[in-house]
């Protein structure tokens, strides 16, 4: 779940629009002026279209979302208690005054801001709620891992095929399975000596296909033999660490709530849910653009046989 933006500027779509039904919509009375300066007129229509521009759709999830969240979670004492922990929690950071927060969001009260906070907190539950839903389909989807690499870079100025790299990573393999600790094995030998500390990595990491490849193969901890990078550019050395789902639990979770992919696919999940329509063309046009994966996929002719 995508988290609620402190500074949302609310669209008065439902004071502006007024729904004509299958995707179209006019803006009521759209030719009215709204503002005039000298001799330009500003009517509903153009201020609808330049708010739309500045906005790109983001005010229209943003209200949504707060709609959503108030569906699926009531605000219960329990709620307001956490809220108002974190507006204190905020208020020591500030030393005790608020204002800069208030002025920099652009609330004119605490109220405004905890009420915010209120939101932000109905949105972590609802990121548990999913998580602990779909647990099974999630670790099928990411496979998560904790694993410790080395890597021996080939230097292709002294080393054209790469068999100096390959007998440094025969070296470091053979220190390693004579006992030898792989943080210093790494010290010695490794190119990326971050590499060698234990990380959580998953199915989507941005870690060498060869390694994540090898590491997904693996049920327990285990060493690899060595393992040639993708890009031919060097050679690994991979040690899986945990793959017991209960150890990686905590970390895991913590790791995909962090993760803006993930949020954003529960954001899709729950939107979808909720069968949200736009009937404005203006708008759809920016969420097909911006958004797309919160709109409901057009059912084409096959997808009706097939039902």
């Amino acid at each position: 779940m995508k988290k609620i933006n402190l500074l949302i500027v609310i669209l008065v779509i439902s004071a502006i629009l007024t729904g004509c039904g299958n995707k179209t919509a006019n803006v009521s009375d759209g030719n009215s002026v709204l503002i005039q300066f000298g001799d330009t007129k500003i009517t509903k229509s153009d201020l609808y279209k330049e708010m739309m521009d500045a906005d790109s759709g983001a005010s229209v999830i943003n209200l949504v979302e707060k709609y959503l969240l108030d569906t699926e979670v009531e605000t219960t004492d329990e709620i307001k208690v956490e809220a108002n922990k974190r507006l204190e929690d905020i208020r020591e950071q500030m030393d005790g005054d608020l204002s800069a927060v208030l002025k920099s969001y652009g609330f004119d009260t605490e109220d405004e801001l905890l009420q915010q906070i209120v939101y932000a907190v109905k949105s972590d539950i609802l990121v548990d709620r999913y998580i602990e839903e779909k647990i099974d389909d999630i670790y099928k989807e990411y496979a998560p891992f904790k694993a410790k690499i080395i890597y021996i870079s080939i230097d292709t100025t002294e080393d054209s095929d790469g068999t100096l790299a390959y007998e440094e990573a025969k070296k470091a393999l053979a220190s390693i399975k004579n006992g030898e600790s792989f943080e210093t094995v790494a010290e010695e030998y490794s190119d990326k000596s971050d590499l060698a500390e234990e990380t959580l990595y998953n199915s989507n990491s941005t870690i060498d296909y060869n390694v994540l490849k090898y590491a997904q193969t693996v049920d327990s901890p285990s060493l690899s033999e060595i393992i040639a990078s993708n890009d031919k550019k060097g050679y690994y050395i991979c040690q899986v660490t945990v793959t017991n789902r209960e150890q990686l639990k905590e970390d895991f979770i913590d790791s995909l709530k962090k993760d803006t992919n993930f949020t954003n696919e529960i954001d899709t999940y729950y939107f979808r849910q909720h069968n949200f329509t736009v009937y404005d063309v203006l708008t759809e046009s920016y969420l097909e653009k911006n958004y797309p994966t919160y709109l409901k996929p057009e059912v084409t002719d096959t997808d009706n046989q097939a039902e």
